[in-house]
C-alpha cells in the first residue's frame, strides 16, 4: 500500500501522507484535501467526523472558490491586468469577511446594500466614489456567476453603472533601482512620492492632490477621487492596489501623525 493510500477498513476519505493522517471529501461539488494534524488513526477518524459533519469547521468556501475563479477567467481574457484583479480580490474578500458569507445562495441585495451602506459611516468611513468602486465590483462578480449558472439573477443589479478607462504606465527604470531610491530615501514626504508614483502609477498632478481619504488602508487601495478644484486627467475616477510596502509605509506614518497628505 502507498502512503497516500487509504487502508483497508478505514473511514473513507482518510489517508496517510508521510506519517501524518489527511481527509479527503467533497462539498458542494468540490473536492477538499485536509491535513488531521495527527499520527494516531483514532484521533484522525474523530476529526474527519466532525468535518463531516459540518465541512466550513475546515474551512471549506465555496464562496472563495468562486472568487478564484473568477479572478482567473478575467486574467485570462484579458478584462483585467495583475493590478486590477488583485485590487478586485481585496474589495471583495473584504466583503465576503465582512458579511460572513461562504455560500452563493447566502449571497443577497440586501446584505449588498448593507455593507455598502457600512462603508459610508464610521471613523474610516469611505467617499462616495469609492464606495460605488466598490459596489461595481460586487456587481461584476455577481454577474460572473449568473453566467456562471450559480445564481438565477444578479442581487447587485441595483448598482449604477461606471465608465473606467484604464492608465498605461512606461517602465523606465528596473526594479532594484526604485526599490534603492526608497529605501534610501531620508524623508517621509519624498518617500511617499516615490511609492505613489513607483508602485501606485500615480501622475504627478494625482500625487500633489493626494489626500488621506484617498487611501484606504484596510483594503489596501487608493482610490484617484475629484475635489472641489481639481478633477483627474480625463476625469479618469480609478481604484489602485496598494503593495505591502506602500501600505506599511502609510500604516506607519498614520501612527506617528505625519502630515504631509493635506
Amino acid at each position: 500500500m502507498s502512503s497516500n493510500s487509504a487502508s483497508e477498513g478505514r473511514l473513507k476519505g482518510i489517508f496517510v501522507r508521510g506519517k501524518k493522517f489527511w481527509f479527503r471529501y467533497s462539498y458542494q461539488g468540490h473536492q477538499y484535501r485536509v491535513p488531521l494534524d495527527t499520527e494516531d488513526e483514532g484521533e484522525a477518524v474523530t476529526k474527519a467526523l466532525k468535518i463531516n459533519a459540518n465541512p466550513l469547521l475546515a474551512g471549506a468556501d465555496p464562496l472563495a472558490q468562486e472568487l478564484a475563479g473568477y479572478l482567473a477567467d478575467k486574467r485570462k481574457d484579458g478584462t483585467y491586468t495583475r493590478n486590477s484583479a488583485e485590487t478586485r480580490r481585496a474589495v471583495l474578500k473584504a466583503w465576503l469577511a465582512d458579511q460572513g458569507l461562504k455560500e452563493v445562495r447566502e449571497i443577497e441585495k440586501a446584505e449588498i446594500k448593507l455593507w455598502l451602506r457600512s462603508l459610508r459611516c464610521g471613523e474610516n468611513k469611505l467617499e462616495k466614489s469609492t464606495i460605488e468602486s466598490y459596489g461595481m465590483m460586487i456587481r461584476a462578480f455577481c454577474a460572473w456567476l449568473v453566467e456562471k449558472k450559480k445564481l438565477t439573477e444578479n442581487p447587485a443589479a441595483f448598482i449604477k453603472s461606471k465608465v473606467s478607462t484604464s492608465a498605461k504606465r512606461r517602465r523606465f527604470l528596473r526594479r532594484e533601482q526604485m526599490d534603492t531610491l526608497i529605501r534610501e530615501c531620508p524623508s517621509a514626504e519624498l518617500k511617499f512620492i516615490l511609492f505613489a508614483g513607483f508602485r501606485a502609477g500615480l501622475r504627478k498632478e494625482e500625487i500633489i492632490q493626494a489626500r488621506p481619504e484617498w487611501f484606504d488602508l484596510r483594503v489596501k487601495t487608493v482610490q484617484i477621487m475629484e475635489s472641489d478644484d481639481w478633477k483627474p486627467k480625463n476625469k479618469d475616477k480609478r481604484t489602485i492596489p496598494l503593495s505591502q510596502a506602500f501600505h506599511d509605509f502609510l500604516a506607519a506614518c498614520r501612527t506617528l501623525g505625519e502630515d504631509f497628505l493635506k
